[in-house]
């Protein structure tokens, strides 16, 4: 069985991990930023924000 970790990545060569997983082990969501510090640069958060969320954040580049 393939292990979960917070994210993985089937080429290494990618900029984006494939798969990114918050702390609850749920598949990220890829969402773009808002607020006037980050707005429009994309990152993945916990699917399940903003009631249950865990808190996980990443910033994809």
């Amino acid at each position: 069985m393939k292990s979960r970790s917070t994210y993985e990545s089937s080429s290494k060569s990618s900029k984006l991990p494939s798969e990114v997983y918050c702390h609850h082990k749920l598949t990220a969501v890829l969402r773009t930023a808002k607020k006037e510090a980050n707005e429009g640069k994309m990152f993945y958060g916990c699917p399940l924000w903003p009631k249950n969320s865990c808190g996980y954040f990443f910033l994809s580049q």
